[in-house]
């Protein structure tokens, strides 16, 4: 994500306040009426964040623009392995 956050132009001011919000992230599951212990996140982001709406639409725009349309209607990836 931060490769394409870089690839877009977004400074590294803002990329580094990005990276420090998600440091030191943890969360808990309830199960029937009981939380879990604590555990930290370290992949991901979190849900009804604003941000990581933000940051999953920066993503679709790379995904988006490394797929093609061919003329038969057919959807072919520009990466290839």
């Amino acid at each position: 994500m931060y490769e394409i956050l870089n690839e877009f132009g977004i400074p590294n001011k803002l990329m580094n306040l990005i990276k420090v919000t998600f440091q030191g992230s943890n969360g808990k599951v309830k199960i029937p009426g009981q939380l879990t212990e604590a555990f930290d996140m370290d992949r991901g982001l979190r849900q009804s964040d604003a941000l990581s709406t933000i940051l999953f639409n920066v993503v679709m725009e790379k995904v988006i623009r490394n797929i093609e349309t061919n003329q038969i209607g057919m959807i072919v990836n520009r990466m290839r392995q």
